[in-house]
């Protein structure tokens, strides 16, 4: 089996920021409870505290950090969801805009990935084993597979 995984410090991390936030969300939700006030100062408070618990569900849910591919499956686990896609229903991978990539089945769902040093090399292999997949590699992640250090890659 294939595969490319983020790993045990990337859970942890989110483990320890989603921890971190959550106290901090519950902090500002009794400071404002507990005190009087602006305005302006209220809103940026709860502005703040959307955006951080937004910011956590895209990484609680949405970013794949594991992904693992057989003959006939795609696996994928983000920290409190996973799931499975037919590699027959494949149709794009794409990395871009830095880190952030994805991978697009034929109904229009997406996998989101962090990408890191690997994500080329496990795209070509899931190229390999799914013939109409397209596979497009931004400028960042080009230049994240030529820095020094080990990878993420498993195959």
């Amino acid at each position: 089996m294939t595969a490319y995984s983020l790993g045990r410090w990337y859970r942890v991390f989110v483990f320890f920021l989603t921890a971190w936030f959550g106290v901090g969300i519950t902090l500002v939700i009794l400071y404002l409870v507990t005190t009087s006030e602006s305005i302006p100062r209220r809103a940026f408070f709860v502005v703040w505290a959307v955006l951080v618990i937004l910011g956590l569900r895209w990484y609680l849910f949405e970013y794949a950090y594991d992904l693992r591919f057989d003959n006939e499956w795609l696996y994928w686990k983000s920290p409190l969801r996973s799931g499975r896609t037919s590699l027959q229903d494949l149709r794009l991978v794409r990395a871009r805009w830095g880190t952030d990539g994805f991978i697009e089945s034929s109904d229009g769902r997406r996998i989101r990935v962090l990408v890191q040093k690997g994500f080329t090399r496990f795209s070509s292999r899931l190229a390999d084993q799914c013939p109409g997949l397209q596979v497009r590699i931004g400028w960042v992640t080009r230049v994240l597979e030529w820095l020094p250090g080990s990878t993420v890659f498993r195959g």
